[in-house]
């Protein structure tokens, strides 16, 4: 027989402590009303019990991914947009696709480069890295999905300029992503038509489908 632990009872997880410093959202925590965003009210953002060192740019997407490099460079990498092309009106002017951070200096980030290949432009919740590897991938998607292009970058040399090794269409259908622990498999996933495409990576630059699922 199989031995099943009850549930765990369905409760609230108690409210923060925010202390001194802080600033949290105004109503519930980790949630913003539209109200909020539309008085630019939500513009420099919300912390609680963390001290903000440095910040860079002013569009923002889903992920945020740190590495170091072969040589102890630090960088870090971010989409620019929620639904792409709505970044593209955004009056800072900022260049649309990844950013890619130089963090040497936390306090002051400075953007080496932007990552602007067709995934990287809209790849809504699947940015992902290999740190083992030094892989950076992303399958373009939107909430739905897209014809799934995908991107990989070589971060491992010199994080502050990925190397570009193929953008091609071997993802199906785009949306979120996975990455195998030993970087050699990027997983396109799509929550639209509920299907997982795993590709090979192991020859960055002839990236095959292994399959649609």
């Amino acid at each position: 027989p199989v031995q099943r632990n009850a549930e765990p009872p369905i409760e609230a997880v108690p409210r923060a402590q925010c202390g001194p410093g802080s600033k949290p959202e105004p109503g519930m925590q980790g949630r913003l009303s539209a109200e909020d965003v539309a008085s630019g009210a939500a513009e420099d953002g919300y912390w609680c019990n963390v001290t903000r060192v440095g910040q860079a740019g002013s569009t923002g997407g889903f992920k945020t991914l740190r590495y170091v490099d072969e040589a102890g460079r630090e960088c870090a990498y971010y989409d620019t947009t929620l639904l792409f092309p709505t970044n593209t009106f955004n009056l800072s002017l900022a260049p649309t696709g990844v950013a890619v951070l130089d963090m040497s200096d936390p306090a002051k980030p400075v953007r080496t480069t932007t990552l602007v290949t067709p995934a990287m432009q809209t790849p809504h919740e699947s940015v992902n890295i290999s740190v083992q590897r030094g892989l950076l991938a992303a399958v373009a998607g939107n909430p739905a999905f897209l014809p799934g292009q995908v991107d990989v970058y070589d971060i491992s040399g010199d994080c502050r300029n990925p190397v570009l090794k193929t953008t091609a269409p071997v993802g199906f259908i785009g949306h979120e992503s996975g990455m195998a622990p030993d970087g050699r498999t990027f997983y396109a996933t799509s929550i639209g038509t509920g299907q997982t495409t795993p590709v090979d990576l192991t020859d960055p630059m002839v990236p095959k489908t292994l399959g649609v699922y």
